[in-house]
């Protein structure tokens, strides 16, 4: 295991107690910048320092378990439970098995999410016959939770682009289009084979807010 980001043996800095946590944030902080290269930004300035004392904590206990942590299963990271298949389940037996997996899966910090609305057969369906043989190198720590989610493994398309086409209208019409939206790419190829760049779409995305503009300015002169 490596040394490095090994957690501070609670270091006194000062008498004062709120101080002391203040520069003690601030040493783990430093640690963590020298050591792998993290960066802090202004979203955790107004955190309480008890606070963000434990999230820097578990942060460094995160580094410091997955450090030379090496691919395992999650069944293994589970400690290899025994689930039965659910079609043998009656309706009652699936419930508790259900519950059981819930159980197991909280309690290693594990939470499985679906875009869809699934059923509970479905959900327990994928976590045993599929997220348990997916192969991580991430070691589950206390106090910090691991997403998984099912469209990472099958991509759900259909539900993609509704998803962008919806973002896509919300944006334009909150006048939130520009060149750096991530979702539009580099080029758009029209129907007669013309290529445009993400320049010129923007451009003909853009001229209906220069065209309402002028109408609004000519609408208020006409009223004076």
């Amino acid at each position: 295991m490596s040394n490095h980001n090994e957690l501070p043996n609670e270091e006194n800095f000062s008498d004062d107690p709120e101080e002391n946590l203040k520069m003690q944030n601030d040493f783990m902080k430093m640690k963590m910048m020298i050591e792998s290269g993290a960066r802090f930004g202004g979203s955790n300035e107004n955190l309480p320092p008890e606070i963000e004392n434990e999230w820097l904590k578990n942060i460094m206990e995160f580094e410091k378990v997955n450090a030379d942590s090496k691919s395992k299963k999650i069944f293994d990271v589970l400690s290899r439970p025994s689930f039965e298949d659910d079609s043998k389940l009656n309706e009652e037996n699936f419930k508790t098995e259900f519950s059981r997996l819930q159980i197991l899966l909280e309690n290693h910090g594990i939470n499985v999410e679906f875009n869809r609305e699934r059923n509970d057969r479905f959900k327990y369906h994928f976590i045993t016959k599929e997220l348990f043989d997916y192969e991580t190198t991430f070691i589950p720590v206390k106090g910090m939770l691991t997403y998984f989610l099912y469209e990472e493994f099958h991509p759900d398309h259909e539900l993609d682009i509704k998803n962008l086409t919806d973002q896509f209208l919300k944006d334009y019409f909150d006048k939130k289009l520009n060149e750096d939206t991530y979702y539009i790419g580099d080029h758009f190829i029209e129907p007669d084979g013309n290529v445009l760049s993400k320049e010129e779409l923007m451009k003909q995305f853009l001229a209906p807010y220069d065209f309402l503009w002028s109408l609004k300015i000519h609408l208020s002169l006409l009223k004076k």
